[in-house]
């Protein structure tokens, strides 16, 4: 599995930020895209020694902390990919960073959710998931980054 692909899509659609913001869907979030309103986000912050009160305070991170949280947050998304896909390992490269980009966007409960989807990705059947996320709101309101997943979804062989 390779770390570094899905950790630069997940980059690529998150962006970077080293001070609290409100994203788009007016959670307080940090770095790439950590939400500071998730249940286990001040354990993210601990884990990159960071004082979780200050940076919801508005104390500015570091790239390298950065870096480490998106790292904690990866452990998580794998798991639950894992957890999700048996075969996730046996699964494309490609396929492997649109799911753990989906599980990191949406999160778990969110992604579970894209029954179609899941059903296609366990089948194995990239063309038809890359569908039915074409199909859904989620690829509306996310634009580029729709649009890239289902492109890598459909590019699969």
């Amino acid at each position: 599995m390779d770390h570094e692909l899905i950790s630069n899509l997940i980059k690529k659609h998150e962006g970077l930020r080293l001070m609290a913001y409100m994203d788009t869907a007016g959670k307080l979030t940090i770095g790439y895209g950590c939400n500071l309103d998730a249940w286990d986000a001040k354990t993210a912050c601990d884990v990159a020694g960071l004082d979780f009160v200050a940076v919801r305070g508005g104390l500015a991170i570091t790239q390298q902390q950065a870096e480490t949280i998106l790292n904690y947050q990866l452990g998580k998304v794998l798991s639950a990919a894992h957890s999700t896909f048996p075969e996730f390992d046996t699964y494309p490269e490609g396929v492997q960073a649109v799911i753990a980009d989906l599980i990191f966007n949406l999160g778990l409960g969110g992604f579970l959710g894209f029954r179609k989807t899941i059903a296609s990705l366990k089948n194995r059947d990239w063309f038809t998931a890359a569908d039915h996320l074409k199909d859904s709101a989620w690829y509306v309101q996310t634009k580029s980054r729709g649009i890239e997943d289902v492109n890598i979804l459909k590019g699969t062989q």
